[in-house]
């Protein structure tokens, strides 16, 4: 289930990018940083009354 969701999550962000942006490589990289950044325990799920909740 986790390997499916972690796919799920780079092709969000891959889909997202423009036709223009696969020719850059620093904008795929960058895709799948942000698709990956969602399994970091340090994520920010929320933020609550001034806080935030990872």
């Amino acid at each position: 289930m986790t390997s499916t969701l972690i796919d799920v999550s780079i092709f969000e962000h891959l889909m997202a990018l423009r036709k223009s942006d696969l020719k850059s490589r620093k904008k795929i990289l960058d895709a799948f940083e942000k698709a990956l950044g969602r399994f970091n325990g340090e994520y920010i799920l929320c933020r609550e009354k001034g806080k935030s909740i990872p």
